[in-house]
């Protein structure tokens, strides 16, 4: 799994019943744990890795507990916002 996926799972996401929205948590957090299990980086790389990762996976577990479309839309629009910092840590 790699940022390209993530972005990919965030841009086809269905956002007309908050199911979707959770749906669309559940995809992302599945996509997180491969990446996580998947890593490979060690030092300044892999601690620029987690200050990107770790809201982007705290604003997805708010995603799967959001109560309202409105909250959910607003926690996705934030995720958007995380991952688009992916280039300020990393060259893409």
């Amino acid at each position: 799994m790699n940022v390209a996926s993530l972005q990919n799972i965030v841009s086809i996401a269905k956002k007309e019943t908050l199911e979707d929205y959770h749906q669309t948590a559940t995809r992302l957090q599945d996509g997180l744990n491969k990446m996580v299990a998947e890593c490979k980086m060690k030092g300044p790389e892999h601690e620029a890795l987690h200050h990107w990762l770790e809201p982007l996976m705290e604003k997805t577990k708010g995603l799967k507990n959001a109560g309202s479309i409105e909250d959910a839309g607003i926690i996705l629009d934030e995720i958007k916002n995380q991952m688009n910092l992916f280039s300020k840590y990393f060259e893409i």
